[in-house]
């Protein structure tokens, strides 16, 4: 699962503290915290949802993708064609 890792990532792109993300989903941040550092190994799948969904990413890929590396090819891609 690369929930943590993608959560960190995406917090991190769109320069978000775990307070902001909060007042976004509703998933206190507390959580947020533990499961982006992997206290939380099983987290609930209303928060992993409600967090996806905030990021506009399917639940797939927030939990099986790697979205750095996804994100990387893409903007190779599009570099490519312009």
């Amino acid at each position: 699962m690369n929930i943590k890792r993608n959560l960190a990532y995406l917090r991190c792109k769109y320069e978000l503290t775990y307070a902001n993300i909060e007042e976004l989903t509703g998933v206190n941040h507390s959580k947020i915290h533990r499961i982006e550092n992997g206290i939380t190994k099983d987290p609930q799948i209303s928060d992993i949802t409600k967090l996806a969904k905030f990021f506009k990413v399917s639940l797939d890929d927030f939990v099986n993708e790697n979205l750095r590396i996804k994100d990387n090819n893409l903007e190779e891609k599009s570099n490519r064609n312009n």
